[in-house]
């Protein structure tokens, strides 16, 4: 049995966001890896949250 659309359009938007957060954090774990993280370039709150830090 098929799912009903809008199921699969939640879905579909959940996954977006999803690639779309994963795509803001590959730049913000490079900068930390090399301990030169400018503040200006990523904010302190995406920076904590791809560090796992509170």
């Amino acid at each position: 049995m098929a799912r009903p659309l809008t199921v699969l359009e939640k879905e579909n938007g959940r996954l977006k966001r999803l690639v779309a957060d994963q795509a803001l954090e590959i730049p913000i774990l490079k900068e930390a890896s090399r301990h030169t993280c400018e503040p200006e370039q990523v904010s302190d709150r995406r920076a904590c949250m791809a560090l796992d830090r509170p």
